[in-house]
């Protein structure tokens, strides 16, 4: 009985595949090819949701990023990323919940060796990320993050480079003419460097200090004070 669900299980987890590249232009035998050589990554239970091919490390071989998750489960979104071999096999080179929306939508894209991630959090308005990783020296290095955010009265756009180490905040407010009022900080972080996602930890490196004031590039950075607001968008 239980070789009979485990072959059952797999079985399930190879169509879902399939079906998936057969709906993205894998058709055909590359279709039933990568879905057999991709299967053993995926661990039981879960189903990919999203997966994009392109060059991430330095050969010339194709590699896969993928977005799975549990079906029943609310918060199991894993990015795995996968290093194709000279014998057209795979092996897992990042498994990942840290950078990614774990309930939400997550849009995948690599080019120029970069991997693009833009997350989405639909709370109390909309926010989203745009990661940019890179592999780099066998680590995965995150070079930049942008966040934007918005609700009915406020929009955020946030950016933080850890390659140059410049940083933009802005908080734009619409007013109860119908215009937006924006305000900006932006300036130049020193000693930064680009952040290892394996052995770091991104969140520390998104607080900035300006004017002594501490803000967070990935949240909404209030530059109004309330009474400003309250004058801007009136009752």
């Amino acid at each position: 009985m239980v070789k009979r669900i485990f072959i059952l299980l797999i079985s399930s987890v190879v169509f879902n595949l399939t079906s998936y590249c057969c709906k993205n232009n894998y058709g055909g035998l590359l279709c039933d090819t990568l879905s057999t050589r991709i299967i053993k990554y995926i661990p039981d239970g879960y189903e990919i949701v999203s997966l994009v091919n392109g060059f991430l490390n330095s050969d010339s071989l194709p590699d896969y990023a993928v977005i799975i998750r549990k079906p029943n489960e609310m918060d199991s979104n894993l990015l795995l990323v996968l290093f194709q071999t000279p014998d057209n096999m795979f092996f897992k080179s990042l498994e990942s919940n840290e950078i990614i929306s774990v309930r939400y939508d997550n849009v995948l894209e690599i080019k120029n060796n970069i991997l693009h991630i833009e997350t989405d959090e639909p709370w109390h308005g909309t926010n989203s990320n745009l990661i940019d990783l890179t592999f780099r020296n066998s680590d995965w290095i995150c070079l930049r993050i942008e966040s934007f955010c918005d609700d009915s009265n406020n929009s955020w756009e946030n950016s933080i480079d850890f390659v140059t180490g410049e940083f933009t905040i802005n908080h734009g407010i619409y007013d109860k003419n119908d215009q937006t009022q924006i305000r900006k900080i932006s300036g130049k972080l020193e000693n930064i460097k680009p952040v290892s996602i394996i052995t770091d930890n991104i969140s520390k490196h998104l607080s900035i200090k300006y004017e002594g004031k501490d803000y967070y590039v990935s949240k909404r950075c209030n530059l109004w004070s309330d009474d400003e607001i309250y004058n801007l968008i009136g009752e």
